[in-house]
Protein backbone atom coordinates (compact mmCIF):
# COMPACT_ATOMS: atom_id res chain seq x y z
CA UNK A 1 0.00 0.00 0.00
CA UNK A 2 2.85 2.42 0.83
CA UNK A 3 4.45 1.63 -2.54
CA UNK A 4 1.18 2.40 -4.30
CA UNK A 5 0.87 5.68 -2.42
CA UNK A 6 4.43 6.77 -3.34
CA UNK A 7 3.90 5.81 -6.97
CA UNK A 8 0.70 7.87 -7.11
CA UNK A 9 2.51 10.85 -5.56
CA UNK A 10 5.14 10.71 -8.30
CA UNK A 11 2.50 10.41 -11.02
CA UNK A 12 0.66 13.43 -9.64
CA UNK A 13 3.89 15.42 -9.74
CA UNK A 14 4.13 14.84 -13.50
CA UNK A 15 0.63 16.02 -14.40
CA UNK A 16 -0.56 19.66 -14.50
CA UNK A 17 -0.42 21.59 -12.35
CA UNK A 18 3.10 20.29 -11.78
CA UNK A 19 4.66 20.63 -8.35
CA UNK A 20 7.87 22.62 -7.72
CA UNK A 21 11.12 20.81 -8.71
CA UNK A 22 12.19 20.40 -5.08
CA UNK A 23 8.93 18.71 -4.12
CA UNK A 24 9.05 16.59 -7.28
CA UNK A 25 12.53 15.36 -6.34
CA UNK A 26 11.34 14.61 -2.81
CA UNK A 27 8.53 12.43 -4.13
CA UNK A 28 10.90 10.48 -6.36
CA UNK A 29 13.24 10.01 -3.41
CA UNK A 30 10.47 8.83 -1.10
CA UNK A 31 9.31 6.30 -3.68
CA UNK A 32 12.84 4.92 -4.02
CA UNK A 33 13.30 4.69 -0.24
CA UNK A 34 10.12 2.67 0.15
CA UNK A 35 10.85 0.57 -2.95
CA UNK A 36 14.38 -0.36 -1.86
CA UNK A 37 13.36 -1.19 1.70
CA UNK A 38 10.35 -3.19 0.51
CA UNK A 39 11.97 -5.19 -2.28
CA UNK A 40 15.70 -5.62 -1.64
CA UNK A 41 15.84 -6.90 1.93
CA UNK A 42 18.56 -4.42 2.92
CA UNK A 43 18.96 -3.11 6.45
CA UNK A 44 18.46 0.60 7.04
CA UNK A 45 22.03 0.87 8.36
CA UNK A 46 23.29 -0.56 5.06
CA UNK A 47 21.88 2.21 2.86
CA UNK A 48 21.58 5.23 5.18
CA UNK A 49 24.20 6.96 7.31
CA UNK A 50 24.52 5.87 10.92
CA UNK A 51 25.43 8.38 13.62
CA UNK A 52 28.67 7.65 15.45
CA UNK A 53 29.68 4.97 12.92
CA UNK A 54 32.22 6.33 10.45
CA UNK A 55 32.04 3.18 8.33
CA UNK A 56 28.37 3.59 7.54
CA UNK A 57 28.03 6.78 5.51
CA UNK A 58 25.15 5.73 3.28
CA UNK A 59 25.30 4.30 -0.23
CA UNK A 60 26.52 6.33 -3.20
CA UNK A 61 25.67 5.95 -6.88
CA UNK A 62 28.98 4.16 -7.27
CA UNK A 63 27.50 1.38 -5.10
CA UNK A 64 24.50 0.91 -7.40
CA UNK A 65 24.67 -1.35 -10.45
CA UNK A 66 21.42 -0.73 -12.30
CA UNK A 67 22.27 -3.12 -15.14
CA UNK A 68 23.60 -5.86 -12.87
CA UNK A 69 20.68 -5.45 -10.44
CA UNK A 70 22.83 -5.20 -7.32
CA UNK A 71 23.70 -2.74 -4.56
CA UNK A 72 27.03 -2.99 -2.75
CA UNK A 73 26.43 -2.56 0.99
CA UNK A 74 28.45 -2.85 4.17
CA UNK A 75 26.79 -5.94 5.57
CA UNK A 76 26.37 -7.25 9.07
CA UNK A 77 29.51 -9.39 9.14
CA UNK A 78 31.18 -10.24 12.44
CA UNK A 79 34.09 -12.36 11.18
CA UNK A 80 37.25 -10.31 10.68
CA UNK A 81 38.53 -12.62 7.92
CA UNK A 82 35.41 -12.10 5.79
CA UNK A 83 34.82 -9.22 3.37
CA UNK A 84 32.19 -7.02 5.06
CA UNK A 85 30.91 -5.71 1.72
CA UNK A 86 28.07 -7.69 0.18
CA UNK A 87 25.96 -7.61 -2.97
CA UNK A 88 22.30 -7.01 -2.15
CA UNK A 89 19.81 -7.98 -4.84
CA UNK A 90 18.08 -5.15 -6.70
CA UNK A 91 14.91 -6.33 -8.47
CA UNK A 92 14.17 -4.73 -11.87
CA UNK A 93 11.22 -2.80 -10.40
CA UNK A 94 13.49 -1.23 -7.79
CA UNK A 95 16.24 -0.60 -10.36
CA UNK A 96 13.74 1.19 -12.60
CA UNK A 97 12.61 3.46 -9.75
CA UNK A 98 16.25 4.24 -8.94
CA UNK A 99 17.07 5.04 -12.55
CA UNK A 100 14.16 7.49 -12.84
CA UNK A 101 15.09 9.10 -9.53
CA UNK A 102 18.71 9.49 -10.69
CA UNK A 103 17.58 11.37 -13.79
CA UNK A 104 15.73 13.85 -11.57
CA UNK A 105 18.47 14.11 -8.92
CA UNK A 106 21.25 14.55 -11.54
CA UNK A 107 24.17 13.67 -9.25
CA UNK A 108 27.34 15.50 -10.43
CA UNK A 109 29.53 12.47 -9.65
CA UNK A 110 29.10 8.77 -8.95
CA UNK A 111 30.39 9.45 -5.42
CA UNK A 112 27.27 11.50 -4.74
CA UNK A 113 25.00 9.93 -2.09
CA UNK A 114 21.88 8.19 -3.35
CA UNK A 115 19.95 9.81 -0.50
CA UNK A 116 21.48 13.24 0.24
CA UNK A 117 20.55 14.82 3.55
CA UNK A 118 18.50 18.00 3.72
CA UNK A 119 20.08 18.86 7.06
CA UNK A 120 21.58 22.32 6.47
CA UNK A 121 24.28 22.23 9.20
CA UNK A 122 25.55 18.89 7.84
CA UNK A 123 25.75 20.25 4.31
CA UNK A 124 27.53 23.37 5.50
CA UNK A 125 30.02 21.32 7.50
CA UNK A 126 30.94 19.43 4.32
CA UNK A 127 32.00 22.75 2.79
CA UNK A 128 33.73 23.96 5.95
CA UNK A 129 35.84 20.79 5.96
CA UNK A 130 37.19 21.85 2.56
CA UNK A 131 37.26 25.65 2.82
CA UNK A 132 37.55 28.11 5.67
CA UNK A 133 34.34 29.11 7.40
CA UNK A 134 34.92 32.76 6.52
CA UNK A 135 35.23 31.87 2.84
CA UNK A 136 32.10 29.77 3.01
CA UNK A 137 30.10 32.71 4.35
CA UNK A 138 31.28 34.81 1.41
CA UNK A 139 30.44 32.07 -1.07
CA UNK A 140 26.97 31.64 0.39
CA UNK A 141 26.18 35.28 -0.38
CA UNK A 142 26.21 34.55 -4.11
CA UNK A 143 25.09 30.94 -4.32
CA UNK A 144 22.99 28.49 -2.34
CA UNK A 145 24.66 25.76 -0.37
CA UNK A 146 23.34 23.10 -2.77
CA UNK A 147 24.75 24.99 -5.75
CA UNK A 148 28.14 25.22 -4.06
CA UNK A 149 28.24 21.54 -3.22
CA UNK A 150 27.46 20.62 -6.83
CA UNK A 151 29.81 23.22 -8.30
CA UNK A 152 32.75 21.87 -6.29
CA UNK A 153 31.57 18.27 -6.68
CA UNK A 154 31.64 17.81 -2.94
CA UNK A 155 29.24 15.06 -1.91
CA UNK A 156 27.01 16.16 0.94
CA UNK A 157 26.34 13.74 3.79
CA UNK A 158 23.75 11.02 3.34
CA UNK A 159 20.35 10.86 4.95
CA UNK A 160 20.66 9.22 8.36
CA UNK A 161 18.73 6.22 9.62
CA UNK A 162 16.83 8.55 11.96
CA UNK A 163 16.00 10.82 9.04
CA UNK A 164 14.75 7.85 7.02
CA UNK A 165 12.51 6.75 9.89
CA UNK A 166 11.01 10.25 10.05
CA UNK A 167 10.26 10.16 6.32
CA UNK A 168 8.60 6.76 6.62
CA UNK A 169 6.52 7.93 9.56
CA UNK A 170 5.40 11.02 7.64
CA UNK A 171 4.48 8.94 4.60
CA UNK A 172 2.39 6.53 6.61
CA UNK A 173 0.59 9.39 8.32
CA UNK A 174 -0.25 10.84 4.90
CA UNK A 175 -1.73 7.50 3.93
CA UNK A 176 -4.56 8.05 6.39
CA UNK A 177 -7.64 8.70 4.30
CA UNK A 178 -5.76 8.54 0.99
CA UNK A 179 -7.50 5.32 -0.05
CA UNK A 180 -10.89 3.91 0.79
CA UNK A 181 -9.50 0.37 1.10
CA UNK A 182 -6.83 1.29 3.65
CA UNK A 183 -7.04 0.59 7.34
CA UNK A 184 -4.51 2.91 8.95
CA UNK A 185 -3.10 2.41 12.41
CA UNK A 186 -1.75 5.78 13.66
CA UNK A 187 0.03 3.99 16.47
CA UNK A 188 2.59 2.37 14.19
CA UNK A 189 4.61 3.13 11.10
CA UNK A 190 6.77 1.41 8.56
CA UNK A 191 10.32 0.98 9.79
CA UNK A 192 13.40 -0.07 7.79
CA UNK A 193 13.81 -3.37 9.65
CA UNK A 194 10.08 -4.00 9.47
CA UNK A 195 10.25 -3.74 5.68
CA UNK A 196 13.18 -6.17 5.61
CA UNK A 197 11.34 -8.65 7.76
CA UNK A 198 8.21 -8.16 5.68
CA UNK A 199 9.80 -9.25 2.40
CA UNK A 200 11.39 -12.25 4.12
CA UNK A 201 8.07 -13.21 5.67
CA UNK A 202 6.24 -12.94 2.34
CA UNK A 203 8.82 -15.04 0.47
CA UNK A 204 9.06 -17.66 3.22
CA UNK A 205 5.29 -17.94 3.60
CA UNK A 206 4.89 -18.54 -0.14
CA UNK A 207 7.33 -21.45 0.00
CA UNK A 208 10.43 -19.66 -1.27
CA UNK A 209 12.65 -20.17 1.79
CA UNK A 210 15.86 -20.29 -0.25
CA UNK A 211 15.01 -17.07 -2.07
CA UNK A 212 14.25 -15.47 1.30
CA UNK A 213 17.64 -16.56 2.63
CA UNK A 214 19.48 -15.14 -0.39
CA UNK A 215 17.46 -11.93 -0.39
CA UNK A 216 18.13 -11.30 3.31
CA UNK A 217 21.73 -12.55 2.95
CA UNK A 218 21.42 -14.88 5.92
CA UNK A 219 24.55 -16.95 6.53
CA UNK A 220 22.59 -20.20 6.42
CA UNK A 221 19.10 -21.60 5.96
CA UNK A 222 19.04 -22.33 9.69
CA UNK A 223 19.09 -18.60 10.37
CA UNK A 224 16.16 -18.05 8.00
CA UNK A 225 14.20 -20.94 9.47
CA UNK A 226 14.74 -19.61 12.97
CA UNK A 227 13.67 -16.11 11.94
CA UNK A 228 10.34 -17.38 10.67
CA UNK A 229 9.46 -20.03 13.23
CA UNK A 230 5.99 -18.49 13.50
CA UNK A 231 5.23 -19.48 9.91
CA UNK A 232 6.53 -23.00 10.49
CA UNK A 233 4.44 -23.34 13.66
CA UNK A 234 1.32 -22.09 11.88
CA UNK A 235 1.80 -24.47 8.96
CA UNK A 236 2.48 -27.36 11.33
CA UNK A 237 -0.69 -26.59 13.28
CA UNK A 238 -2.76 -26.69 10.10
CA UNK A 239 -1.11 -29.93 8.97
CA UNK A 240 -1.73 -31.58 12.36
CA UNK A 241 -5.35 -30.49 12.33
CA UNK A 242 -5.87 -31.94 8.85
CA UNK A 243 -4.14 -35.23 9.76
CA UNK A 244 -6.15 -35.69 12.95
CA UNK A 245 -9.39 -34.72 11.25
CA UNK A 246 -8.80 -37.25 8.47
CA UNK A 247 -7.85 -39.92 11.03
CA UNK A 248 -11.09 -39.41 12.93
CA UNK A 249 -13.10 -39.88 9.75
Amino acid sequence: MTLRFCRDRVDSALTPPQVPPKLRLERYRDRVIVTILSLTGVRGAEVFAVSRDNRRNGITWDDVDLEGNTITVLGKVRREDKDPYQQAQLPPRAASALEKYKRVLKPPTEEWPVFPTNHYPSKKQALVDEFSEARIETMLKRKSIDELLREHEMPQPSLSTNGARSILQRLLEQLDGAYDDLEYDPGGYLKPHGARRGIGHELYKKGHAEVAQKSLRHTSMDVTDESYQDIQASETAQAVDEILENASD
